[in-house]
């Protein structure tokens, strides 16, 4: 029987993808935050006097982190995942586990690093865990636009879509699972705010 994987103290459960071979699964976890509550004063009270009430915490306060991992369902290993090559710690703001190819080859992740500055689209193959960088956003002021984490693999192993900010605004856009190809499908003054590909897998399905 699979062995039981042992998370760290505090750490939930919140993301599981397993592969159409069900030989391996990428999964997410979270650590919650403990960040300070304010104090604010309240001026109505029964007594008369000025009192006090907690309110939401500061922004920019501590933040949830979250972490990713692949698990190999012949051994029971787990490898945490770095999708960013820079990174040592492997927290990060936002991990999106976004599917598996047809083949169960490869899955699909993207990461957006704790200052929302940076998202990167990643390639995980199944046999070595290794994760492949596909597409890298930068943004000086904030990741995470509309229909930011929308995306998947294309049918027959044919590369990849996702959505992207890159030009200023949310579009549809393709690429070869190397990371090469890169090609634009919706383009203008405006943004797509949820896509998907239809039941057939030959067309996309969008709301702009």
């Amino acid at each position: 029987a699979l062995r039981p994987v042992m998370l760290a103290r505090g750490e939930q459960l919140r993301a599981m993808s397993v592969s159409p071979t069900g030989t391996h699964m990428i999964f997410t976890v979270s650590t919650a935050a403990e960040p300070l509550a304010t104090e604010v004063p309240t001026w109505v009270t029964p007594t008369g006097y000025v009192g006090e009430m907690q309110g939401r915490p500061k922004v920019g306060d501590a933040q949830a982190t979250q972490r990713i991992g692949m698990l190999d369902f012949a051994t029971s290993r787990v490898t945490w995942l770095h999708p960013f090559a820079d990174d040592t710690g492997g927290h990060f703001a936002r991990l999106t586990p976004m599917g598996w190819n047809d083949s169960g080859s490869s899955a699909l992740i993207a990461a957006e690093t704790a200052d929302f500055k940076r998202r990167v689209i990643a390639r995980v193959d199944a046999d070595s865990a290794r994760v492949v960088p596909l597409s890298t956003l930068r943004d000086s002021a904030w990741i995470g636009g509309p229909c930011d984490g929308c995306g998947g693999w294309l049918p027959g192993d044919r590369g990849i879509w996702f959505v992207s900010e890159a030009d200023g605004y949310a579009h549809i856009y393709t690429m070869h699972a190397d990371g090469t190809g890169e090609r634009k499908l919706t383009n203008g003054a405006w943004e797509v705010l949820s896509a998907s590909l239809d039941p057939t897998r030959t067309h996309f399905e969008f709301h702009s």
